[in-house]
């Protein structure tokens, strides 16, 4: 790790961490995340000194790329209340307005309650 002056050189991560080869890497909230495919994994390291590792993917030999997102902040989400008055899974709909659904098995009824499949 280097510092974004290019100073303050140092190694964190190494193959003691079982980090052989990084294919792709990014930072996000002073996080690091890397993809190792010796090693077949998706690994989180918090940042300055690469500790606190997570697997956040094992064992996945089809790994070649990954993507992060970062949630937008919506304080006037209506899912978030009462989980928007549905009885088991809220979405966000267009309009600041919400749609409710069931789990499997289950199906929507009186647009909030869930039902079992008979």
């Amino acid at each position: 790790m280097i510092g974004t002056d290019g100073q303050n050189e140092r190694i964190t991560l190494t193959e003691s961490n079982n980090i052989a080869l990084p294919k792709s890497l990014s930072v996000l909230d002073s996080r690091l995340y890397l993809l190792d495919p010796k090693y077949d994994k998706l690994e989180r390291f918090d940042l300055p000194n690469g500790d606190n590792s997570r697997l956040l993917m094992g064992n996945e030999s089809e790994l070649r790329t990954f993507t992060i997102y970062r949630k937008r902040p919506t304080p006037n989400h209506p899912c978030l209340s009462n989980n928007g008055g549905c009885q088991q899974l809220c979405l966000p709909a267009p309009g600041n307005s919400r749609v409710c659904a069931c789990s499997v098995g289950h199906r929507v009824e009186n647009e909030v309650q869930c039902v079992a499949y008979r």
